[in-house]
């Protein structure tokens, strides 16, 4: 869901300060274009992921009261019920389909932002799928786990790659974009066990 944008793309991606804008403060602008880019770029490649990615957007902006958002959210929810006949599946269908992405995304996002290593002795709800309320949380051999358990085998392991920036602010979106492409990459690996 997020392919077809990448954070050094044109766009607001420094705040005020100079500093690296973090994605939950994309500005209007940057929220229509980001999303139209990654629609485009998916729909070719699925119907069906365009179809969740709509259903992201509209999750995700519900609460903004943009013109230029709301906008956007009209013309998606047209492109939804296009995708739809074509595929022959139902809205309820692709609801169901998204509840899992967002458990992902949400779980995935709980780990790239450390929330669990700020928050190591709480549990922090992930997403309810399914009417299931589901929970991780960080053991003390310093695996995650995830109550209750949905996967279909005991324990996996999960990665993501993060670029440590030496600078703390930018002068331009342009020196962020340098910064970014020589950052020192370090790969972060987390352990998933059941119960």
């Amino acid at each position: 869901h997020d392919n077809g944008w990448q954070e050094w793309e044109p766009g607001d991606h420094l705040t005020a300060l100079g500093t690296p804008r973090h994605f939950e403060e994309t500005t209007d602008a940057d929220i229509v274009r980001q999303s139209e880019m990654a629609l485009g770029c998916v729909r070719h490649a699925s119907l069906f992921a365009g179809l969740l990615l709509i259903e992201h957007f509209k999750t995700l902006y519900a609460a903004s009261d943009a013109a230029d958002v709301a906008a956007m959210r009209r013309r998606q929810t047209g492109e939804a019920a296009k995708y739809r006949r074509v595929l022959d599946v139902s809205a309820k269908a692709v609801a169901a389909h998204y509840e899992f992405l967002r458990f992902a995304d949400t779980l995935s996002l709980t780990l790239c932002l450390r929330r669990l290593d700020l928050m190591a002795d709480r549990r922090i709800e992930i997403e309810t799928v399914d009417g299931v309320r589901y929970f991780a949380f960080r053991r003390d051999d310093e695996s995650i786990a995830v109550e209750p358990w949905p996967f279909e085998v005991d324990a996996f392991e999960v990665s993501a790659e993060a670029y440590h920036l030496s600078e703390l602010t930018f002068e331009s979106a342009d020196a962020l974009a340098v910064a970014v492409a020589e950052a020192r990459i370090v790969r972060r690996v987390w352990a998933v066990r059941r119960g």
